[in-house]
């Protein structure tokens, strides 16, 4: 993982952007100008930026860290990869991204003006899309203006046919001109793909026509043959300065959206042959994928795309036991970039274990190799030792490593100390990393003072040789022209980043955020060293519940090298929402609401009752709040039809709702909800019969109150509540397909405030086993299994099925007049069943 990418991305910036994405599912963002996006843990979320978007892709399911790199700026996203994702996330995410926005941001360092809206037309069979994002510069220093609209596309969508004017991301071939954005004509119809545009890797330069783009156009079909999807397709890029300008190309498709296993390849021709294949396999307890091209130098292909070369990633990672986990990641790249001739591959293995509920432990081994044309051969090897403490306000983590260079007679130690607190609206986050004999690239930038701040916030000016390759790789800008290019390879005996990020945020739906985020890099040189420092004072208010308003002071300052620079900026920003257009009237009236204190218990929320500030409240499990000093919150414009409210229980002990702490409104309702602070308290797990926890069970509760509540990602659950006999029963239609409740029966417990009450459910899942015994046609033979002998009889064509299975091995036994045959099957941890024995 690159080191410095953690440095810079260990903190969230001012208003930093949650996202939350499924697994396979893709999530296209607008960043207006954005140069490159890089993730801190590629094998989670895989990314990918051009003209304006950022396109996130959930690879497993994790958090990580992804950093936008802007003219003049960069912006951390926080985002969570989820597991696959059931019908209802996938509706809230679709409803998300047809959201409706304006924003306008300043910066006083490149006098950068830009400006973006997204709007959405019609809810019927026949909707539109338009995004508009505009740029102005009048740069310091008498360089020209810019006046630019780096996206421009209006998207027209009716059954079976969709039309995109101007600007569309190509989603059509690894090979062609895939990832890489249009700015055109674009007709889908049917299984028919039509393209025609330019592409640019600057298109924040031009007005409307990139006055350095290269030409395309090209069709593809889709069909199928039995299993197999096909997608013949013919491209023509004539600015591409190759001998044959044509791309025919053959894209193969094996494997649906809810398939474990799912490939993708293509085989193609262009003057000379090349290759693409990308596997992607998920199970609950077992996610791997790899991604392969090889494109030689004298393939047609766009500028805006990635180099030629050749190029392997791949991830693995696998729940070794309840509380252990591994994770494997490799990556191998050449890249054909004239002069120099980039090799780089690398691999690294992750081990890490929650020894209780707070502690962990982490190990890691991996190594990697670098050369080009200018460099010979660098060996490293590298290894890891770690340990973590969490709370939910503290914690605390301390890595030890050691790094081994075939540049160095002696390795190089390094240490990481990472501390984080939070409380009463404070956050607060400090790291120190030192690292001896580290081998380092340096990017020498090309008149582009805007991208060597930001790329000095990322810390990318030094960093794995091997890494860094691979992020270049996958941000072509950074490659062009006007970009930067690869400086030479160097070993700093000491290396130094740290970093504070300390912000406070107020209470209430639109309670202010301030903050100082301090980054410094030191790298000590054997003939000369480089220092950065980026320090950013920043501050976020919400004028409304859909109007925000950031504004930060940035100051940085780089020492060393040739890139020796040292400036200060201020940057504004205004963001506000809005319905899609065309649908005025109930939708735009807002939810609202009022959580008050019910210390009688008495089951009531009556104005005269002590109001409750601080309390997190949740729109459709997207939108977030949290009362003021009255205990009121308010969410503006949610949309038209019922919506779901949820009142989040407090961390305080013996904190329960006296009121449904869940309720379904109309636009233009009101919510009550009420809680006390002195109940008994009840926990336990709902796990499966192999040991898996179940996560977003209900739980219900029914006694001296009547309450439910949802297991979390341990399965574990928590009620608190009066005192007394209560009876506790998992509700059915909450557990996951495959697992059943039919024969479990409902816990009983008594409820005390001198001690926590425990009910733990344990959960069958639903195992099957589908075979035949060959050579008992018209014959009645019987099958039994050891674990569990009970026989199954198999039908006249030697068919059976045994259902009821435990998790693991299972031995089966069939018996006839000519002796006894077995056969040992391995039945999964969740719901499944075995077919062909």
């Amino acid at each position: 993982m690159l080191l410095a990418v953690l440095a810079a991305t260990a903190f969230t910036p001012a208003l930093a952007e949650e996202v939350r994405l499924a697994a396979r599912e893709t999530r296209t963002l607008d960043f207006a100008g954005a140069i490159a996006v890089f993730a801190v843990d590629p094998s989670t979320v895989e990314v990918s930026s051009q003209a304006g978007q950022v396109v996130l892709l959930g690879r497993r399911a994790g958090h990580t860290l992804v950093t936008v790199v802007l003219p003049a700026a960069v912006q951390t996203l926080n985002v969570t990869v989820d597991p696959p994702a059931p019908q209802l996330l996938a509706l809230e995410s679709a409803r998300r991204a047809d959201a409706s926005s304006w924003d306008l941001h300043y910066d006083t360092a490149t006098r950068r003006l830009s400006s973006g809206l997204a709007a959405s037309f019609g809810h019927g069979e026949t909707t539109a899309r338009l995004q508009l994002q505009a740029v102005h510069e009048n740069p310091p220093g008498g360089e020209r203006r810019t006046t630019a609209l780096p996206l421009a596309s209006l998207e027209i969508k009716s059954p079976g046919r969709s039309v995109v004017l101007l600007d569309k991301r190509m989603q059509s071939s690894p090979l062609t001109v895939d990832g890489a954005v249009l700015r055109g004509v674009h007709l889908e119809q049917g299984a028919l793909d039509v393209h025609a545009g330019i592409a640019s890797a600057t298109p924040y330069e031009d007005f409307l026509v990139p006055g350095e783009g290269d030409r395309a156009f090209g069709a593809s079909w889709r069909t199928r043959r039995g299993g197999l999807g096909l997608v013949p397709s013919v491209y023509w890029l004539p600015d591409s300065d190759t001998r044959v300008p044509l791309i025919a190309s053959l894209g193969i498709e094996s494997g649906a959206e809810a398939d474990a296993l799912r490939v993708r390849g293509e085989l193609g021709w262009s003057g000379q042959p090349g290759a693409a294949i990308d596997l992607d396999y998920h199970q609950p307890q077992r996610q791997a994928w790899l991604k392969a091209a090889y494109r030689p130098a004298g393939f047609a292909a766009l500028r805006a795309a990635r180099p030629a070369g050749s190029y392997v990633d791949a991830a693995w990672s696998e729940h070794l036991a309840a509380d252990t986990t591994a994770a494997l990641s490799l990556s191998a790249n050449r890249l054909d970039l004239a002069g120099l001739q980039p090799e780089a591959a690398s691999a690294r293995l992750d081990l890490r274990n929650q020894l209780t509920e707070h502690w962990n432990v982490n190990a890691a081994v991996g190594g990697g190799a670098y050369r080009d044309s200018r460099s010979q051969l660098l060996r490293r090897t590298a290894m890891s030792v770690g340990s973590g403490y969490d709370l939910a306000g503290l914690g605390v983590s301390a890595l030890y490593r050691y790094q081994q260079t075939s540049a160095a007679s002696r390795g190089g130690h390094g240490a990481r100390v990472s501390l984080r607190g939070s409380g009463a609206g404070w956050k607060a986050n400090f790291f120190l990393d030192a690292q001896q004999q580290a081998p380092t690239l340096d990017l020498v930038l090309q008149d582009r003072s805007d991208i060597a701040r930001a790329l000095t916030e990322l810390g990318l000016s030094a960093s794995n040789p091997e890494e860094l390759l691979r992020q270049l790789r996958d941000n072509a800008a950074l490659l062009s022209a006007r970009g930067i290019s690869i400086g030479q390879l160097r070993l700093d005996p000491l290396r130094l980043q740290s970093g504070l990020d300390v912000s406070w945020r107020g209470s209430g739906p639109r309670a202010p955020e301030i903050g100082l985020r301090l980054l410094a890099d030191d790298s000590q040189g054997i003939a000369s060293g480089r220092r950065n420092l980026v320090a950013t004072l920043y501050a976020g208010w919400r004028l409304s519940a859909d109007t925000a308003l950031t504004a930060s002071y940035t100051r940085w300052a780089m020492r060393g090298g040739v890139d020796a620079a040292a400036q200060s900026s201020v940057q504004m920003s205004l963001r506000t929402s809005f319905d899609g257009l065309g649908m005025p009237g109930e939708g735009s009236r807002a939810i609202s609401g009022q959580v008050l204190r019910d210390d009688a218990a008495a089951g009531q929320a009556a104005g005269v009752q002590p109001p409750l500030a601080g309390v997190e409240v949740v729109l459709d499990r997207s939108r977030r709040s949290r009362t003021d000093r009255d205990g009121r919150f308010s969410f503006e414009r949610p949309g038209s039809g019922a919506h779901r409210v949820e009142a989040v229980l407090p961390p305080e002990p013996g904190a329960y709702f006296t009121l449904p702490s869940v309720q379904t409104l109309q636009p233009g309702s009101e919510a009550r909800f009420a809680l006390t602070f002195s109940g008994a308290r009840l926990t336990g797990t709902v796990r499966s019969d192999a040991g898996v926890p179940l996560a977003g069970v209900t739980v219900r509760i029914e006694g001296t109150t009547q309450a439910a509540t949802t297991t979390d990602s341990s399965g574990a659950y928590r009620f608190a509540g009066p005192p007394g006999e209560v009876s506790v029963s998992v509700l059915a239609e909450s557990l996951p397909a495959g697992y059943d409740v039919g024969k479990m029966a409902a816990l009983h417990a008594r409820l005390s405030a001198a001690a926590p009450a425990v009910a733990e459910f344990t959960v069958r899942a639903q195992r099957v086993i589908e075979g035949v015994v060959d050579g008992t046609q018209g014959r009645r033979v019987t099958v039994r299994t050891l674990d569990n002998p009970r026989p199954v009889v198999s039908d006249a064509r030697g068919r059976f099925i045994l259902r009821g299975l435990p998790a693991g091995p299972v031995t089966l036994r069939v018996r006839n007049e000519r002796g006894e045959t077995r056969r040992v099957v391995d039945m999964p941890a969740e719901p499944g069943s075995v077919r062909g024995i």
